[in-house]
């Protein structure tokens, strides 16, 4: 079952909020199974437009479930470009969660893959000891990235590094 609320300016005819909720939605594909339920919420009235999302995955197959939990996304257009931020937990039930964190805002330009500027923290505990290990994706162009970590936690990203990679 799902539920979808709004609000509408009878003025413009468009959206101010909507809210779209979804339960035991299921999806198969080639014997595949995913369950899906959770919540997205849109508020157009501010600047930037806000979204968030808490969504429950389970794999049917593996009767496994992944969470994205308290996830906002900020979208700020520009002129020919949009900057986007992210921020929330991601569970998994084999390797714990991850919080991910925008220090500096993403921005795509029109026509473009990937984005061509910003950078996001992960920070995760690995073993399970309390010690964090965080990653760092800073885009350098539209077509290219590369990730940094600290392994060590001295607060320097230089303990291992993907190189440059393409956006894919």
């Amino acid at each position: 079952s799902s539920s979808f609320f709004g609000r509408i300016d009878l003025n413009t005819m468009e959206f101010l909020t909507f809210r779209f909720s979804f339960y035991n939605f299921t999806t198969t594909s080639s014997g595949y199974s995913f369950t899906t339920s959770g919540s997205i919420t849109f508020n157009f009235q501010v600047s930037p437009v806000a979204a968030s999302m808490d969504i429950l995955f389970q794999d049917s197959n593996e009767n496994k479930v992944y969470w994205l939990a308290n996830c906002t996304v900020n979208l700020t257009e520009g002129v020919n470009y949009v900057d986007f931020e992210i921020s929330g937990r991601y569970y998994d039930p084999d390797n714990g969660y991850v919080d991910v964190s925008t220090t500096t805002p993403f921005r795509i330009f029109d026509g473009d893959l990937g984005p061509s500027q910003g950078v996001m923290i992960i920070v995760g505990d690995t073993d399970g000891s309390g010690n964090s290990v965080r990653a760092q994706l800073t885009a350098l162009s539209s077509t290219t990235y590369v990730v940094d970590m600290d392994t060590d936690e001295d607060g320097d990203f230089d303990d291992w590094t993907s190189g440059v990679q393409n956006w894919h």
